[in-house]
This record gives structure tokens, sequence and C-alpha cells, in this order.
């Protein structure tokens, strides 16, 4: 049984029982609240038949993944690309993990968490030379967290992060008023530097 570091938010709480036969099989969602510290040991399980490219994937609620995964539907490959990245025995990182070899097949992550954000574990069956799909052969999933940082994904609208987007927002204004000056003093030094020049040209023309 390997071990993987994801050092961003996640708890689980989820489970699941196929037979699942889509190509992207979405098997449990994992929630955080904002101001939860510490760490999870989440074991997922799965139960499946042999097949040589399916493996388990996860996602989280950032920009660049979840929601650009649906968005390329039907082409596997690129949904792959936005699956978070794991370091795998090997020392290789790599989206997930391969359930390649069927059967009872075990993985535990280590997180370190600390931030609102929802995951999604998804098994996807996808051969990335070709990104051609095929289906999953999983029979269940079971998911076990044996931390207590994980919430309900129902209740994740109640917390309130505007404290947090206030406060980058005042650090973007501030940079680019920061920027803003800096360039208006360059330019006013490159200015009075240019006219000096051209008054004592002007005063020697005089003489």
């Amino acid at each position: 049984m390997k071990s993987f570091v994801l050092f961003s938010v996640l708890a689980a709480v989820a489970a699941a029982a196929g037979p699942f036969v889509g190509s992207f099989e979405i098997v449990g969602t994992i929630c955080y609240p904002p101001d939860t510290k510490g760490e999870d040991a989440v074991t997922i399980t799965t139960v499946s038949s042999a097949s040589a490219y399916q493996r388990v994937v996860m996602f989280d609620d950032e920009p660049d993944s979840f929601d650009q995964a649906i968005a390329a539907a039907g082409d596997c490959k690129k949904q792959l690309s936005f699956a978070k990245q794991m370091k795998t025995s090997s020392g290789a990182y790599s989206p997930g993990w391969s359930i390649a070899n069927g059967g009872t097949f075990s993985e535990t992550i280590h997180i370190t968490q600390g931030y609102k954000r929802q995951w999604w574990i998804v098994i996807v069956n996808c051969n990335e030379k070709t990104s051609s799909s095929l289906p999953v052969t999983v029979t269940s999933v079971n998911i076990k967290d044996t931390a207590t940082l994980a919430v309900p994904c129902s209740t994740m609208g109640q917390y309130d992060v505007s404290g947090y987007n206030w406060t980058i927002a005042v650090m973007t204004i501030a940079v680019i008023v920061a920027v803003v000056f800096a360039v208006l003093y360059w330019k006013k030094s490159t200015f009075v530097g240019g006219l000096a020049t051209s008054n004592t040209n002007t005063n020697y023309d005089a003489l």
C-alpha cells in the first residue's frame, strides 16, 4: 500500500456501490470548512475487475481542476490533465493511482489541510495514448476518514470566506497602487532630467 501527501484541503466521508459503467465515474466527494487545520489519513478502497488503464484520480474546486475536467468531457486524456498530481512509490508524479490489476485495492492518503475546499474522487478508464475511453469496471468504493475534519458537503455554503477574499482584494489594490506610484516616479525623474539637459544646452547657446 502506497502513501501520498496532498498539502491542501481534504477529508473523506463518502462511499459508493456499483457497478459503474461510465468511463468517468464520480464515486465520492470530500469537503472541508475554512479555519480547520490538521492532518487526515484517508483510505480509499476499490473492488474492481482488471482493466489496463483504470485508475483513481482526484479533482478539487480550484479553477484548473474539476470544472475543467467536466468541460473536457469526451477527451479523457485532457480530463486526466486536470487531476491533482500525486507522488508514486517510484518518485514520479502522476494523476492518481492505478487499479489496473483489479481485485481489492486500498490507498491511504495523508492530507494536511486548512482551507475551504471540495474534492471529488473519480474512477477513470482511459487509454492516454489514444485518448480512448473505456467503461469503468469497479463494483464498489469505500472512503474512510480517520479524523473528524470533514463536514457534509451540503453545509459548505454556510461558511463565509469573504474575509479572505477582502484581504486578497486589499493586497491586490495595494500592489497596483505601489506599481502606479513607481511608474509615475520613474517618469517624473526621467522628464526632469531631460528638461534640465535641455535648459543647460539652451543657456550654453545663448552665451
